[in-house]
């Protein structure tokens, strides 16, 4: 099995001041967005392209107070970038 090229994780401020609101612990926020860092460094495409924007991928994250969240991002061969989160 060919190695997989591992990516960089970069968190923009729009993702971060969603987190925030959503989950005001630092500590928290962090264990919660620890856990969706791992697929998309490794499998990006793991996720689902955005329809109004191929370059942006969503990824199901788990429930926020029973809200069903979605992860946004996009990524290159070198980095994942997270945009954002979205409930539904």
């Amino acid at each position: 099995m060919a190695d997989l090229p591992f990516r960089n994780i970069i968190r923009e401020e729009s993702f971060e001041d969603e987190l925030r609101l959503l989950i005001p612990n630092a500590e928290l926020a962090d264990e919660y967005t620890a856990a969706a860092e791992n697929l998309p460094v490794w499998e990006p495409t793991a996720g689902i392209p955005t329809p109004d924007s191929p370059d942006v991928w969503a990824l199901l994250m788990a429930p926020i107070d029973s809200q069903t969240m979605w992860l946004l991002y996009s990524f290159d061969d070198a980095a994942v970038v997270f945009l954002g989160l979205r409930t539904i």
